[in-house]
């Protein structure tokens, strides 16, 4: 069993462990905790938003990563659907999608 780093809570799917440590390393690494809202920040936490929400994730824990609140990821959410076919959108997050991709 393992901690969630953010609030404590008990973490029983070791799959869930995985991404949010992986998230963890991605949100620091790439300061998607910022205020910033740039194009490719926005892009990439789209990304990181839909991956949680897809494991089950409630969207204030989701919005605790991020720095955010759980309206901003619902309309995050939102908007990655329409970016999936964006060259841009695809362009910012193909690192990310290989990260995932690699390690399911």
């Amino acid at each position: 069993m393992e901690r969630c780093e953010h609030c404590g809570s008990i973490i029983t799917d070791s799959s869930i462990v995985d991404l949010l440590k992986k998230i963890s390393v991605l949100v620091e690494k790439d300061n998607l905790d910022s205020p910033s809202r740039k194009q490719n920040l926005k892009h990439k936490r789209c990304y990181l938003y839909r991956k949680m929400r897809d494991k089950g994730i409630p969207l204030q824990r989701i919005g605790e990563y991020f720095n955010r609140d759980h309206a901003t990821i619902i309309h995050g959410l939102g908007m990655e659907e329409c970016f999936r076919n964006d060259k841009q959108y695809l362009k910012d997050t193909k690192e990310y999608d290989n990260l995932f991709q690699i390690h399911q």
